[in-house]
């Protein structure tokens, strides 16, 4: 350690004198002794200097209370801060004066001070006066020890501070091994010269695990204490030593309840946190379902709640003191200490006109909403229409446009992700728009609305009354409701602001409205009042704050109304994978579970064994990965920025007080200035983010992921009894019952006689068989090894790369169970149990059920299990499927399927004869499979070991629903194959695999999707052949269950000829007609010209290239990149099935290849002078002709070799049947040449 010297500062006068006073101008970073804030040689100053009579002190105690002695010493806490930074980086010994004393309630000064004289001296204190207060200062620490001893004596109320040489000097010792004893820490700092009086290990706050970090106390009297922090080494150890952090809250005493000092100092009577009573907290006897009474305020509060008017007064002179010496910062979330830590709930209201609209204003909302901390935002009068898309990111929106469709009126609700909110249905009148949901504070459901009411409207009171009826027992509504009256504190009152009273006056609602004015209006000839207001219905324990924000640029300002209560968060969703994976730790962990000789011998054996080896995986998995540490999601203005909001927030108060035009022209600028700002920031960030994208990492897709498919969260649903389902619970239920009504057969349908003679032939025994072969672990292994690496997980959250990891013992036993499940003929339990998500279907009404479509959840280990036995079984069933499925068939594609039925229309076309067709609905074909029909079937396909464990892999299935984090109860399955499975697909070919045919119809099947054509010169004949087929099929699909949407289902002609074929019949229901049919993702017109379809397909590509085109344009992204994007995202939409399309005429073609080359231009941003040509040969690209027959040539290659004849006679290099070439068309056929 070096030791200093410096000049000591000694007390003259009452004032404070260095001896070396030419070291002031030399250290610019010592402290100025003044007060004031002006120069030191400025003539105000020295003012300054002459007129104070006070004793100036430089005291470090935050002195804070409601009267003149706290604002006072307001000025004191800034520049003891900057002296307590001052001696940390000088290490500077200075004489610190004795905290001073506040006394109150003196009544006789003079015996007090004569008191004071006879105890410590005439020359040895000086005193101020305040209304309430009489602040001692002494001047050592003998007399200030004298003092309180005398104040005590006489029973005096007063409060004070604790001494700073009572005061040890703290300090953290970071990087020191936790192990380390304490008394060794102690010896090592006394060896080098520090005193020490106590040594603290730190602990989690969570975990209670040492961390490597201690807290010291020092002895603040020895010589150089300061230099603790200049140690760089203890033990052999590269440690760090800094202060430990300061707390930012104003300290509240836990005595007399007021703020600025603690309970250890205060000398007042005591005062009730909870009753406000004269007496301690600890023994109230209030009972808590009475009210709490603030003992500051007086207020239905405790007297520690952070909404108090006195601590917001207090808050806000803290504040405004040090916004001199580094900008003010945002207010910060309210806590209640007594209940929980989380940040309280707020919200805010603005009634601003247009103010989300534009990007600039979303800049400015956006910074408010981050700045303010606020929860929620509910916005009046937004001016939306339905085809708005706003975005703001870490919020989301739901919004209630005016009826009419138009940009005016209009509510919305904007909501911070992070929360655990559910939508609720919107009010949509002309006269009330209202958007809302509904969150829960302390186990209350409370619905929160953003509200807005045109003034242009009369409402009568029925209406408000109607309204209300439609918020639910407990909500809180804010907005513009264009209603004045007195008792919110309007200057007049209107009519439907005396209606608006008396409805709340007769629903016992509670109005809530701001100090100021919300309402600012630009016309020097109207005043400003007040518009924006909440109402509330909330439980009396909520305690409220409404406040004015002044932040943004309108004629309305905002209001801020603060509860206090913390808003549910949402959880993280389950997950194996927590953090940090130590897969060595997983393997070990799994190898001293795993138990290779269970007994295996019954199917109760085998639920065992899949239970213990699931939980085995979790709770390994769960032991090895190490939680990712929360981060902090607030995002942080830059400092210039917040500076310049809180200088418009002043110019606004300024102007809004005076109507000054210079004070406008001021708040103009600093608008302005403020938007170029924050579009600046903006601008770079999304620059930043472009050049950061690349292929290799991934980054480039999630961005273009986050484009393209916009995250829809479920809105209510409508229950049967017309009441809606906003929870996450009764959504989920609802869900469930129409899932448990979807998965049963169609009853109605069967006949009795067929379900007998099913039940007959399933009861005849089975014949004896050998033992399937055994299932060998190499098997296990590679079926793990080959699964998808990103498919959800079922409920028992093991993924494909969990499984990859399992050691060889633990695939041992999951092969071991396979056997155990072959040899036994039974499916485990625990695997036919699905969880399903419902996804919306696009353009179907979001409010019913029957709009969304299910996907199953189903456990890996079952998939992996079916996909060893699909693997066995195909050879044997491979012969059962017709030729004419191509559906979930290897080699086999709905291009496949297309081209057979392209091919019979253009050997229709150029044989002048007429195809006509029909294109079958089936309702629900995989949900709904007659169980055991199914099993008829496979009976007579599968050796009898496979066929008893599809018939255990087929009953006692059950599901549960899940939406948001909410599960629904379980239900089980009666009918349908297992969605999401492996072998579901294959089951369902089998079902449908001996449908009736007839020589005179062409029959084409993909899965569910099924056309039949037709093909003769008589148009009646033509259609009786498909009808005599339909006949047929409904007597099939009769007998097994299976009903088709006759509604949905299309007749169709393909002709050149001006006839129309008479109309089919199916159920004696006429099948519809339509101007063009779509199959497979291809339309086809009546010509088969590919219009319809390359004039869709130009629509898909300007809709994608629109969501794109920021990130196609930019400069900033690399010409690489911006190509990858056009091959990736947009060129696969116009190549499916220009094997087909591709012979179009040039004019239709021209449709794709116009888009193509006006997309490299947008991406080169080439000049008009550079051709097309030039472009697609410069970037490689071919033209969309050139595509088709590179597309065809590769496809067509194929046919010749293929194992199915149907393909097979695709491979000529004519149409087959070799028509005469009459007309002047380009087949798909003539792309070879």
């Amino acid at each position: 350690m070096t030791s200093r010297t410096v000049s000591p500062i000694k007390i003259v006068n009452n004032q404070i004198i260095s001896k070396n006073n030419d070291d002031k101008n030399k250290n610019k970073n010592k402290r100025n002794l003044s007060t004031s804030s002006t120069p030191p040689q400025s003539p105000s100053y020295t003012a300054a200097i002459k007129k104070a009579k006070s004793f100036v002190t430089p005291n470090r105690f935050s002195v804070l209370s409601v009267d003149e002695s706290t604002i006072e010493n307001l000025d004191v806490i800034s520049d003891n801060q900057n002296e307590k930074q001052l001696n940390t980086t000088n290490n500077t010994p200075k004489t610190i004066l004795p905290p001073p004393i506040f006394i109150k309630g003196v009544l006789n000064y003079m015996g007090l001070l004569n008191q004071f004289k006879h105890t410590i001296g005439p020359n040895t204190f000086s005193c101020k006066s305040t209304p309430t207060h009489l602040k001692v200062q002494t001047d050592t620490p003998d007399n200030y020890r004298k003092i309180i001893h005398l104040l005590k004596e006489i029973n005096a109320q007063y409060h004070t501070y604790q001494l700073q040489s009572d005061k040890p000097l703290r300090a953290v010792i970071r990087n020191l091994h936790p192990s380390t004893p304490e008394s060794d820490i102690t010896t090592a700092l006394e060896e080098i010269g520090f005193t020490v009086r106590n040594v603290t290990n730190v602990k989690h706050h969570q975990t209670k695990t040492s961390l490597p970090m201690f807290f010291i106390d020092i002895d603040p009297n020895g010589e150089n204490v300061t230099d603790i922090f200049s140690i760089t080494s203890i033990l052999h150890t590269k440690v760090k030593i800094e202060e430990p952090h300061k707390k930012r809250q104003i300290p509240q005493c836990q005595n007399c309840q007021s703020y600025g000092h603690t309970r250890s100092y205060c000398a007042y009577p005591p005062i009730c946190v909870k009753c406000g009573e004269n007496h301690l907290s600890s023994s109230c006897t209030k009972s808590p379902d009475l009210p709490a009474k603030c003992g500051l305020c007086q207020g239905a509060h405790p007297a520690n709640y952070k909404g108090c008017a006195i601590y917001q007064t207090i808050s806000r002179k803290h504040n405004n003191n040090i916004s001199s010496k580094k900008a003010q910062q945002p207010p910060p979330h309210n806590l209640n200490l007594n209940i929980n830590t989380n940040p309280e709930y707020q919200q805010q209201q603005s009634g601003s006109e247009n103010t989300p609209r534009s990007p600039k204003h979303k800049d400015e909302l956006l910074a408010l909403l981050q700045n303010n901390r606020i929860d929620i935002a509910l916005i009046s009068e937004t001016h939306f229409i339905n085809s708005t898309h706003f975005y703001l990111p870490g919020f989301q929106i739901f919004k209630t446009n005016h009826p009419d469709g138009t940009a005016h009126a209009g509510a919305a609700i904007i909501v911070k992700s992070s929360l655990v909110f559910f939508p609720l249905p919107q009010f949509q009148t002309d006269h009330i728009q209202a958007s809302g949901i509904q969150i829960t504070l302390n186990n209350t459901p409370l619905n929160i609305f953003a509200v807005y009411s045109p003034p242009r409207h009369t409402i009568t009171l029925n209406q408000f009354n109607d309204f209300f009826l439609t918020l639910g027992h407990k909500f809180i509504i804010g907005g513009d409701l264009n209603a004045k009256n007195l008792q919110w504190g309007c200057r007049v009152n209107n009519p439907r602001g005396n209606l608006l009273h008396l409805t709340t006056q007769n629903r016992n609602f509670k109005v809530h409205s701001p100090p100021s004015p919300t309402y600012w209006p630009t016309s020097p000839r109207k005043r400003p009042d007040i518009l924006d207001i909440f109402i509330s219905k909330i439980p009396n324990s909520f305690h409220s704050l409404t406040t004015n924000l002044n932040d943004l640029y309108s004629d309305h300002s905002a209001i801020l109304l603060t509860i206090d209560s913390a808003p549910l968060a949402k959880p993280k969703q389950p997950s194996l994978i927590l953090g940090q994976m130590d897969w060595l730790k997983f393997k070990s962990s799994l190898d001293n579970q795993c138990n290779l000789k269970i007994s295996l011998k019954s199917p109760n054996d085998i639920d065992e064994a899949v239970h213990l080896l699931t939980k085995s995986i979790q709770e390994a998995a769960w032991s090895s990965s190490s939680p990712m540490p929360n981060t902090n999601s607030s995002i942080n203005l830059p400092l210039h920025i917040r500076i310049l909001i809180s200088d418009k927030r002043r110019a606004r108060a300024t102007w809004q007080r005076t109507k000054y035009p210079s004070d406008k022209r001021k708040l103009n600028n600093l608008t302005n200035k403020l938007k170029r700002l924050l579009a600046s920031i903006r601008s770079d960030n999304f620059t930043k983010r472009l050049v950061s994208l690349s292929s290799t990492d991934n980054s480039l897709w999630q961005t273009t992921r986050k484009i393209l498919r916009t995250k829809q969260s479920v809105p209510p649903l409508k229950k049967s009894d017309g009441t809606w389902a906003v929870t996450d619970l009764d959504k989920a239920n609802i869900f469930r019952h129409h899932l448990y009504s979807t998965f049963q057969p169609h009853n109605n349908i069967l006949t009795p006689s067929q379900i007998e003679k099913v039940n007959l032939s399933l009861s005849h025994p089975l014949p004896m068989t050998l033992p399937p072969k055994h299932i060998r672990p190499s098997d296990v292994e590679y079926a793990i090894k080959n699964s998808p690496r990103h498919k959800s997980p079922g409920y028992d959250l093991i993924t494909a790369e969990v499984a990859t990891q399992l050691p060889k013992k633990t695939l041992l036993l999951l092969t071991h169970i396979f056997n155990s499940i072959l040899r036994l003929s039974y499916f485990p339990v625990l695997w036919k149990f699905s969880i399903i998500i419902m996804i919306p279907k696009p353009g179907k009404p979001p409010d019913s059920p029957e709009s969304y479509r299910p996907i199953s959840l189903l456990p890996l280990f079952s998939k992996i299990f079916e996909r060893i036995i699909l693997k066995r079984i195909l050879p044997i069933i491979e012969a059962n499927i017709p030729n004419t499925q191509f559906g979930f068939r290897h080699n086999h594609s709905t291009i496949h399927q297309v081209h057979r039925l392209v091919d019979k229309i253009s050997y229709t076309l150029e044989k002048k004869l007429i195809c006509t067709a029909a294109f079958l609905d089936v309702s629900q074909a995989f949900d709904r499979v007659w169980h055991e029909g199914l099993l008829f079937k496979l009976k007579s396909i599968l050796p009898p070991y496979y066929f008893l464990l599809f018939k255990s892999y087929l009953e006692n299935r059950h599901f549960s629903v899940r939406s948001g984090f909410s599960l629904s109860e379980v239900s089980p399955i009666h009918a349908g194959v297992p969605q999401g499975s492996v072998t579901a697909p294959l089951l369902f070919n089998l079902f449908t695999s001996d449908q009736p045919t007839t020589p005179n119809t062409t029959i084409g099947d993909f899965a569910d999707d099924k056309a039949l054509l037709a093909i003769h010169s008589d148009p009646e004949i033509a259609s009786n052949l498909v009808q005599n087929h339909l006949n047929l099929l409904s007597t099939w699909y009769k007998d097994w269950g299976i009903k088709i949407n006759e509604t949905k289902s299309i007749h169709y002609t393909f002709t050149l000829r001006q006839i129309v074929c008479p109309p089919i019949f199916l159920n004696n229901v006429p099948l519809p007609t339509a101007q063009n049919v779509r199959y497979l993702g291809l339309h086809l017109d009546r010509r088969l010209t590919w219009a319809t379809h390359t004039h869709n397909k130009r629509l898909a590509l300007n809709n994608r290239s629109r969501q794109l085109r920021y990130l196609l344009t930019s400069q900033h992204l690399n010409l690489k990149n911006k190509l990858l994007l056009y091959k990736l995202l947009l060129k696969p939409i116009w190549t499916y099935g220009i094997q087909l399309w591709g012979a179009a005429k040039k004019s239709n073609l021209n449709k794709i290849q116009i888009f193509q080359s006006k997309c490299l231009r947008q991406i080169t941003k080439a000049p008009y002078f550079v051709s097309n040509d030039t472009l697609h040969k410069d970037l490689a690209i071919p033209t969309v002709q050139n595509v088709a027959k590179t597309f065809y040539k590769r496809t067509h290659s194929k046919f010749h070799s293929h194992r199915n004849p149907l393909i097979t006679e695709l491979s000529t290099n004519t149409i087959p049947g070799d028509p005469r070439r009459r007309l002047k068309r380009t087949w798909c056929h003539d792309l070879l040449i």
